[in-house]
Formats: structure tokens, C-alpha cells, sequence
């Protein structure tokens, strides 16, 4: 695989609204390595959302152009997004089966999945019957069970309280660690993409545009509380807000 699994270039994204234009992305261009940690932040509204769905393939851009260099790609979505008639079991195989493998391969992923994400025992569940942090942890296994190179993530923790939201990212990050597949990550919380990923891109306001790129070479595991770890939180915020 190429070094970098995603280049857009001078992408343009706008929107029809009230017989008028709008605008939410203004020429963002950026590459991503393969294998690397990327997060976004930005205001809210700011159009991080629209992009990555650009990239995912559900939007086609106004203008612009991207390469990517892999088909396998699989998108978390911040609310879930889980089949309410389908079981854990189900929800996570969704993919598989639309991808024609056979039953024996299916069920061996989806069970090597559910041990792997810490959904053991509840794989019969329906949505319903889950919490939000379990209901992340489907969504995640069922992005995870189609071997993803690259996998999108729209701020897949927001909606959780701190301690589920803490522990996921964890979990995230040794499955990481562990498959080495391309993260692309939305987020509003700085101290999250510090704590996450290898760079950190930060938006303007609407229409985005890039305002700077960052590289987070702090070793892993992070020390959250430690001083370079504040000042690259701080570094992140005051670019936010200017």
C-alpha cells in the first residue's frame, strides 16, 4: 500500500438551502500516511462531519478531488446507527453478508469480534436492551469485522458519559495498535485527539478551510496531566478560538 492511503485536494463542498448557497467546506486539501492516527477539530458546524462523509463516499464534493487508495472502508457514526431489529450478533454481521461470505467464515469473525470489543454475552441483545457505551462497542465491532485499512469515525464517544467514553478509547486504541488500519477521527474534545492520534488537523469556522496541521509525538501511553500534554491541548485550543 502506498505511504499515503488519502490525499484530498481544493475540496469544495456546498449545500442548497432556502434557494441559497452554502457553503461549508472551502478548499481543504490534506494527505493522510496509512497506518497513522488522524483527528480533526474544529468549531462545531464547521463541516468536519460533511468531510468525512465526502470521504466515506456518502456526499460527492461541490469541487475537488480525492484519492484513496483502498476500498476496505468502514464508517462509525456518532449515534450508533444500529439496525433496531437486528441482534448484537446480527448488527455486527450486517457487513459481512452483504460482502456474500459464507456462514462458517461469518460467525468466526463476528464471535472474534464480540470477545475483542467486550461484548461477550451480549450477543442476542437487541439495541434496546444496550447501553450506549455497548451500543458504541456494536458499532465499532461491526466496522471492525469487514478488516477495514481505513476506518472513519465521527465523534464516536460524544454522546457517552466519561468513564465508558474513557474506556472505549482505550479499547480503540489497542485495536490500533494491534492492526495498525488507518483512523481518521472527528472530535470535539482537544484533550481526546491529543490523547489519540498522530496529528491533529484544526478547521476554521464555517466554510472549513485547514488552519494548521499539528504532529503529536508524545509517546504512548499518554500522561494526560503531564506538562506537554497541556501545552499541546492549550497550542490546540487557542487556534480554535482565534
Amino acid at each position: 500500500m502506498p505511504n499515503n492511503i488519502l490525499t484530498l485536494e481544493h475540496i469544495h463542498h456546498i449545500f442548497p438551502e432556502d434557494r441559497k448557497k452554502f457553503e461549508v467546506i472551502k478548499d481543504v486539501s490534506f494527505t493522510v500516511k496509512a497506518g497513522s492516527f488522524t483527528a480533526i477539530v474544529g468549531p462545531s458546524g464547521g463541516g468536519k462531519s460533511t468531510l468525512l462523509r465526502i470521504i466515506a463516499g456518502l456526499i460527492t464534493p461541490t469541487k475537488g478531488a480525492i484519492k484513496i487508495e483502498t476500498h476496505k472502508i468502514a464508517l462509525v457514526f456518532q449515534n450508533f446507527a444500529l439496525f433496531p431489529w437486528l441482534t448484537t450478533f446480527e448488527n455486527i454481521e450486517f457487513g459481512l453478508k452483504m460482502r456474500g461470505l459464507k456462514k462458517n467464515d461469518r460467525h468466526k469473525i463476528v464471535h472474534e469480534k464480540i470477545a475483542e470489543v467486550g461484548l461477550t454475552g451480549f450477543e442476542h441483545k437487541y439495541p434496546k436492551e444496550l447501553s450506549g457505551g455497548m451500543r458504541q462497542r456494536v458499532g465499532l465491532a461491526r466496522a471492525l469485522a469487514v478488516s477495514p485499512d481505513l476506518l472513519l469515525m465521527d465523534e464516536p464517544f460524544s454522546s457517552l458519559d466519561t468513564f465508558t467514553a474513557e474506556k472505549l478509547r482505550a479499547d480503540l486504541l489497542a485495536i490500533w495498535l494491534k492492526y495498525k488500519m488507518t483512523i481518521v477521527m472527528v472530535t470535539h474534545l482537544i484533550e481526546e485527539a491529543v490523547a489519540l492520534a498522530d496529528e491533529v488537523i484544526v478547521f476554521s469556522k464555517r466554510p472549513a478551510e485547514v488552519k494548521s496541521t499539528t504532529i503529536i509525538d508524545l509517546p504512548r501511553p499518554r500522561n494526560m496531566r503531564s506538562q506537554e500534554f497541556f501545552h499541546l491541548v492549550d497550542k490546540l485550543t487557542a487556534e480554535i478560538d482565534q
